[in-house]
């Protein structure tokens, strides 16, 4: 039963790198940890030189097999 798991896995995955490809479109310095621990999908560098941590959250309408 470790297909569903990895296609819901991928599916989240190609969604945070869609998400983060229209920030950059967007202009926006984002950053990309190398570990993924701690809910941390990218920290985003703001004008004012703060940084947000962002988590990006995916749901498909179509259930897995």
């Amino acid at each position: 039963m470790g297909r569903p798991f990895r296609n819901s896995s991928a599916f989240g995955k190609r969604i945070e790198y869609w998400i983060v490809g229209q920030m950059l479109k967007e202009g926006l310095d984002v950053y990309l940890p190398l570990v993924d621990d701690n809910t941390v999908d990218a920290v985003v560098k703001r004008p004012d030189g703060r940084f947000i941590e962002i988590q990006i959250k995916a749901r498909s309408k179509k259930m897995p097999n």
